[in-house]
């Protein structure tokens, strides 16, 4: 959501506002302010503690920031990574007939489901991808499609081919 989706939530009476998908930090943040009086706020440790991860910028899914958001259980964080497998492959057909078949309206659906799964498993470049094609889809920038869609579908495939390094990984954080 934008800053003006922000207000106009604001605007209809909401004490507060957490975009899609929600970060722990901020939950946790946004619950003690609505929680805790006024002496006890400035008290609040919030901190996540470091992970013990590799730097995770270079990669295709942040697992460190995955396992943060499935707030350390590593069995949600594998049944996520395990989701995505499941379906990639009729995310992507859906894509592509949605552009072959000039539906606009489907394609930009399309590729918004795909940007909300990948923000969830902390896959930014391959929300931000979705996200570009869902933009050009609702403008009906039929030229940008196919460069975009090979852009997402090179993303999905990164992620798709990492999973069983992350999946290690996770593991390794319970021993």
């Amino acid at each position: 959501m934008s800053e003006e989706d922000r207000d106009k939530c604001l605007q209809a009476g909401m004490n507060d506002y957490l975009r899609k998908p929600i970060d722990q930090t901020d939950l946790l943040r946004m619950f003690e302010k609505w929680t805790r009086s006024e002496s006890t706020k400035s008290s609040a440790d919030l901190s996540i503690p470091p992970s013990q991860f590799p730097a995770q910028a270079e990669r295709s899914i942040n697992a460190s920031e995955l396992l943060q958001r499935c707030l350390r259980n590593v069995d949600l964080a594998s049944r996520l990574l395990t989701e995505l497998q499941a379906t990639a492959s009729d995310r992507m057909e859906s894509l592509q007939r949605s552009e072959s078949q000039g539906d606009m309206q489907e394609l930009a659906a399309a590729a918004h489901s795909l940007k909300g799964a990948a923000g969830i498993l902390c896959a930014h470049a391959l929300s931000a991808a979705a996200a570009q094609l869902e933009q050009a889809a609702k403008a009906d920038k039929v030229t940008d499609l196919e460069p975009l869609i090979e852009q997402t579908t090179s993303q999905l495939s990164l992620c798709l081919n990492d999973i069983p390094r992350i999946r290690q990984q996770l593991k390794q954080e319970t021993t």
